[in-house]
């Protein structure tokens, strides 16, 4: 179950405020943030009759030093500790500009935005705003898996749908991730005792014991997967595996 729970690290950036947090199972904490004292200087700076230009520009440099500094920050805080996607947050045209000094990798990591003001958002508003991102793109994520799955199935390459293939290619070992949609259960037979699990009563191929009558057989499909450390992938939603058997699995390799 932890396993399909994303970690998330949220960056709230204005011209002067960054600020880190971590959204993990429905909570947020606290991971620091840079404050904008350079800005507040070079704003001081100016009252001494200097040159209009001189400050704008010191403003501006003050502005890409605070976007540096914010996103050093998160690459270390990716570096120490890891997350799989990261949102910003903050007012629409910052965000823009300080995308581009994030590193390529935490790119590769860019989820979403939401559109707020740092100073004046809470814990609470925040982690709001993240779970609907979040819940975007875990949507969009399982929407990827389920196409994949049939695009591959229906191509006879490292891929099975349906709950008889899927039982199949998990008892040899071959699935690498199981797809299921989220309340499908349907009744078979299993060997309890070696996790064998069969639409039909039949001898269990490992241990040759008869077979019993099962109330739920993805159950045990899951509770084989777990032991033969296959990722795990509930559908919450109505993907293209509705209409296609509503369980698959992606293959590590195929036996003929």
């Amino acid at each position: 179950i932890l396993a399909e729970y994303h970690r998330f690290c949220v960056a709230v950036v204005d011209r002067s405020h960054g600020h880190l947090y971590e959204v993990y199972l429905g909570e947020i904490l606290d991971r620091g943030g840079v404050d904008g004292e350079v800005l507040r200087r070079v704003r001081e700076g100016g009252l001494g009759g200097r040159d209009e230009r001189h400050i704008e520009r010191r403003l501006v440099h003050a502005v890409h030093q605070h976007y540096r500094d914010v996103a050093a920050q998160l690459l270390r805080v990716f570096q120490a500790g890891r997350f799989d996607w990261l949102v910003l947050g903050g007012p629409r045209e910052p965000l823009r500009e300080f995308k581009d000094y994030l590193h390529p990798t935490l790119r590769r990591r860019w989820g979403g935005d939401f559109h707020c003001e740092p100073a004046r958002s809470s814990g609470a508003e925040i982690l709001h705003r993240v779970l609907e991102v979040e819940e975007r793109i875990e949507w969009e994520h399982e929407l990827k898996l389920a196409d994949e799955l049939i695009r591959k199935a229906e191509a006879g390459h490292r891929a099975v749908r349906g709950l008889g293939a899927t039982l199949h290619a998990l008892d040899r070992g071959e699935a690498q991730t199981l797809l299921v949609e989220d309340g499908f259960e349907m009744p078979g037979y299993a060997c309890f005792a070696c996790h064998f699990a069969s639409l039909e009563q039949e001898p269990c191929p490992h241990c040759g014991k008869p077979t019993e009558p099962c109330a739920d057989v993805v159950d045990e499909a899951i509770e084989l997967a777990l032991q033969r450390n296959c990722q795990i992938e509930h559908l919450q939603g109505t993907t293209a595996l509705r209409d296609r058997g509503r369980i698959g699995a992606l293959l590590r390799y195929q036996t003929a």
